[in-house]
């Protein structure tokens, strides 16, 4: 039983950690709306304005962490539970 608990601590701790850190897309979505960005920038095509780009379509977020630990913890019991000898 101390087992479950610790790895159901430790998962729901590495979740709240993952939630915390900040992944690569939100830095460059930050290095995107900083107020020191260029307003020309040299290209292959010449010198051109970053507002004439096209952007590409804006990504879904990913599962939040808890969501997909709240997943594993439920898969995990149902494993425990299943092999269950009475």
């Amino acid at each position: 039983m101390r087992s479950i608990l610790f790895i159901t601590l430790f998962l729901l701790s590495v979740g709240a950690i993952a939630a915390v850190v900040p992944t690569r897309n939100d830095l460059e979505t930050e290095m995107a709306h900083s107020p020191t960005q260029l307003t020309w920038v040299r290209t292959v095509d010449g010198w051109e304005q970053p507002s004439s780009w096209q952007t590409p379509p804006p990504v879904e977020p990913p599962l939040h962490p808890f969501v997909v630990t709240g997943f594993v913890t439920l898969a995990g019991i149902a494993v425990l539970v299943a092999t269950h000898r009475s």
